[in-house]
């Protein structure tokens, strides 16, 4: 039961590429001398494109009937469940590079995720980027400049 074949790649016309590695080279050449200048605009378009060619190689693996994604289950109506795949790895590695190696996140990454996973309601701010473990902070600065506030209600804890 060997995969389908892929249809066969139709004639090239004056302009276009004749063989893939050439299309490999044009784009490896276009990628050291155009985008490969590190700014945080080209840094955004390489990042959405590694998602989309991530996204179209979960494409063509399931065309070439590579497992796991020749499952048909992962294809649903708007690609539903390999949006759920897709979602669930890239939080998942996110979550242990967050957990084990936070040093490796870019740092705004890191500052959110610390938003998200260290913040404590008593005003304080944990910090998992010290030598042996979490430390506690005081909170930044700007939290405390900020017009907008939330209540979290860190009054009505007691700690009886």
């Amino acid at each position: 039961s060997d995969p389908p074949p892929l249809p066969p790649t139709p004639p090239r016309g004056p302009g276009l590429p004749e063989r893939p590695i050439h299309s490999l080279l044009a784009g490896c050449l276009g990628g050291w001398y155009v985008w490969g200048e590190y700014s945080s605009v080209n840094q955004q378009i390489v990042l959405y494109l590694a998602s989309r060619v991530a996204m179209a190689l979960m494409s063509l693996a399931r065309d070439m009937g590579l497992p796991p994604f020749r499952t048909k289950a992962l294809y649903s109506e708007g690609g539903g469940r390999r949006y759920r795949l897709s979602a669930t790895a890239v939080w998942g590695l996110v979550m242990v590079l967050f957990e084990a190696h936070p040093e490796v996140l870019v740092s705004s990454l890191k500052r959110s995720m610390d938003e998200i996973y260290r913040y404590d309601p008593g005003g304080w701010w944990l910090s998992s980027g010290t030598e042996g473990g979490s430390a506690m902070c005081p909170p930044p600065s700007w939290r405390s400049n900020s017009a907008f506030t939330v209540d979290f209600g860190a009054e009505d804890i007691s700690s009886d």
